[in-house]
């Protein structure tokens, strides 16, 4: 049934969820810590999937406190915050991502959360082909 599979996809992100979180445990002195940032975001779009956006923006900001050119961290803090119905930040991160990688014109383009931003002129003017 739809029910159990709802339920399924829950629990698997509960699990995914604790995963990042032992993997976050690593000491800071570990070579790896500076790529502490992906299991972050990985956390976050987690958290983000199951409608927790605060906590995930928490992640994506813990993750640009690593990596301020974490351009990922951004389009999903972007996102997060068009579910929110937060325009202004939800621009910003956008235009943030945008001018780290131009590969998020075509994504924002089709991607649904930014519905609450499409009508915008801002959004328009991001997304547009030169």
């Amino acid at each position: 049934s739809i029910l159990r599979r709802y339920d399924d996809a829950i629990k698997c992100y509960d699990q995914e969820i604790a995963l990042y979180d032992e993997m976050l445990k690593i000491n800071p002195e570990d070579i790896f810590a500076s790529m502490k940032y992906e299991p972050l975001n990985n956390k976050g779009v987690a958290l983000h999937y199951l409608g927790k956006y605060d906590e995930a923006i928490d992640c994506f900001d813990e993750a640009l406190k690593i990596n301020q050119k974490n351009h990922y961290s951004l389009y999903c803090k972007a996102r997060t915050f068009s579910l929110l119905n937060i325009k202004k930040e939800s621009l910003e991160y956008l235009k943030q991502a945008i001018n780290l990688d131009t590969k998020y014109i075509e994504l924002a383009k089709t991607d649904n959360e930014f519905q609450n931003i499409a009508n915008e002129e801002s959004f328009k003017e991001l997304i547009l082909d030169d």
